[in-house]
């Protein structure tokens, strides 16, 4: 699972739907390089051996093309949320990091979808917005996101929010909305500053080595 987790917040390495796949017939994927002989990484649908009280981070994912819409004004009606997230359904637009918030300026949503679908979802959502009272909005285009996987990594581990949070401080990146799961902690930060954010967090929790990796539940080591 955590394979397909960092395949879908950014790896590179594998498709989503083929680590699906595999995860789901319980089949180990073998990834190996066509200009080496070494080993590569073993994505194991076994666990046997493996210790929930090891070290849980595993990888770091990232998205470079993301876009943050934000409706401001949402209704507190629960209808207004649910015409919302169906406009976006039968557009076909995928959504990641939903967040809710509330103000004495009303209701606001916010999450990402992917930067190619910024535009259309903003035209979509504010052609709504005329049957949905005072609504604003917005798509902001110059973030990206970054994600920390691992196994119960956002199962209250309060500890590695703050070391991630503290990490981009001290490199002088701008932390932006955080989002976390049981197998992954993501959070917005400036697109040009991506590069820089991705490396420090590889080097603040040790996932920086050269060496080959394999993969036990889906987790890299």
């Amino acid at each position: 699972m955590e394979m397909l987790e960092m395949a879908a917040a950014g790896a590179k390495v594998l498709m989503p739907r083929c680590v699906e796949y595999a995860h789901r017939h319980g089949v180990d994927v073998h990834v190996r390089s066509s200009f080496t002989d070494r080993p590569g990484t073993l994505v194991s649908h076994s666990s046997e051996g493996d210790s929930m009280e090891g070290s849980c981070i595993t990888g770091v994912a990232h998205l470079r093309s993301v876009a943050q819409i934000t409706v401001c004004g949402l209704s507190a009606d629960p209808s207004a949320t649910t015409s919302l997230f169906e406009v976006l359904a039968e557009g076909g637009i995928p959504i990641d990091m939903v967040q809710r918030s509330r103000s004495a300026a009303g209701h606001t949503m916010a999450f990402t979808v992917p930067a190619s679908d910024g535009p259309r979802a903003t035209d979509l959502l504010k052609q709504r917005r005329e049957n949905s009272g005072d609504e604003h909005v917005s798509c902001d285009l110059t973030v990206s996101q970054v994600s920390l996987v691992g196994v119960g990594i956002g199962a209250g581990r309060t500890s590695i929010v703050a070391r991630l949070c503290r990490t981009l401080t001290e490199a002088g990146i701008d932390i932006g909305p955080i989002a976390a799961s049981e197998l992954r902690i993501s959070l917005l930060c400036p697109a040009g500053r991506l590069d820089e954010a991705v490396r420090a967090l590889h080097r603040d929790f040790g996932l920086d080595g050269a060496t080959e990796g394999t993969v036990e539940a889906g987790a890299i080591r």
